[in-house]
């Protein structure tokens, strides 16, 4: 008795774990299709159209790939580890952290330009720095709010 218990607990975890994966294909079929027809037509309803044409279609997919679980997910496994070593970037080094930092401070300047806005204001109870001009020309210097001594 107790090796028809194992085997139907066996069938039953095997049938469970299917449904499982056939559930999990099927919500990224959709999500994919349903993805995919809102970028073909941005004029039609997406979830009627894969209602209507793609989800016979998709769940006879899902259902063959659940029930096929013991090689569908160690392979789906192996071909997300594979695109993640394959596709990952090596870190940066530090020209690439320098040039990086070099175009997002052109940036700024640039999105500064665009909105008139001019660089920060200095710490509260600090000096404006001089102007390049001022600074340069060793004349006297008025700061702004302080009048000239007569």
């Amino acid at each position: 008795m107790t090796l028809i218990w194992q085997i139907c607990v066996g069938l039953a975890g095997y049938l469970a774990l299917g449904l499982l994966c056939g559930r999990m294909l099927y919500a990224s079929q959709r999500r994919k299709l349903i993805e995919k027809e809102e970028h073909r037509d941005p004029e039609g309803d997406p979830v009627e159209h894969f209602e209507e044409i793609e989800q016979p279609s998709t769940a006879n997919a899902s259902c063959l790939g659940g029930f096929l679980w013991p090689i569908v997910l160690p392979a789906h496994a192996l071909k997300r580890v594979a695109t993640r070593t394959i596709t990952s970037s090596p870190p940066p080094t530090p020209q690439d952290r320098q040039r990086r930092s070099s175009h997002l401070h052109r940036e700024i300047r640039r999105l500064e330009q665009d909105v008139e806005v001019g660089p920060p204001a200095p710490p509260a109870g600090e000096s404006p720095p001089l102007p390049a001009d001022v600074a340069d020309c060793g004349g006297p210097y008025e700061r702004p709010g302080r009048s000239r001594p007569d």
